[in-house]
């Protein structure tokens, strides 16, 4: 494979990754939604923005959850 092939399939990969980040979040966000009825776009906007390792948390302790507050600590 060229350097360019390389280029391309990385920054290919790279994207990918990305997009898989981006729907693990949008999917928090309805089982969030799914939970407890309402997100704040407040905190909709916050995980959207939080790193994936915070996601994978927030998506292992969502049963945990009591009441949406909860996900304060994550902000």
């Amino acid at each position: 494979m060229t350097e360019v092939g390389k280029m391309i399939y990385e920054e290919g990969i790279e994207k990918g990754i990305e997009k898989g980040i981006e729907k693990a979040k949008e999917l928090l966000i309805k089982q969030l939604i799914k939970k407890f009825k309402i997100v704040p776009e407040e905190y909709k906007k916050k995980i959207m923005a939080l790193p994936q390792d915070v996601i994978e948390v927030i998506g292992t302790e969502i049963f945990d959850l009591n009441s949406i507050d909860e996900l304060k600590k994550y902000f």
